[in-house]
């Protein structure tokens, strides 16, 4: 179950934290992980002898409900990629040739009925050179 989390952990770390800062919040989320399955076992193995095989897992179940609980009510999702200053587009015009639209693709017109999903066709703004300046670019 723990190692089931780790991309949904990562995926909102990036959309809540700038690049620069993702390695240390990254860092503190395994160390916090690390930290808590070795309380969890250490608990475990010395409540579980003491008592029944069910008591720890009621008891380590409590805590973990509270924190789900506490996330539920003081965090809201955020935007896919609200961290990304290309994303954003701070830094995409002014690097990939002065494009203004933000994103590589484009729709089209009125040649697709209501009925079918558009179909995205790559514009200018895809060249081969911005998207070499672009790979350029340090990155996470």
């Amino acid at each position: 179950a723990v190692g089931g989390c780790f991309p949904l952990v990562f995926s909102l770390l990036g959309d809540l934290f700038p690049p620069a800062s993702r390695a240390a919040v990254s860092a503190g989320v395994q160390v916090a992980t690390g930290a808590g399955l070795a309380a969890g076992q250490a608990l475990s193995g010395w409540l579980g002898p003491a008592t029944n095989w069910r008591l720890p897992f009621v008891v380590l179940a409590v805590p973990s409900l509270g924190a789900a609980g506490l996330m539920l009510a003081t965090t809201r999702e955020p935007p896919r990629g609200a961290a990304e200053e290309v994303l954003r587009g701070e830094h995409y015009s002014s690097e990939c040739g002065g494009a203004t639209n933000t994103s590589p693709y484009t729709a089209p017109s009125s040649s697709t009925s209501p009925s079918s999903p558009p179909r995205y066709t790559a514009s200018s703004a895809s060249s081969r050179a911005k998207l070499a300046r672009l790979l350029r670019r340090p990155s996470n």
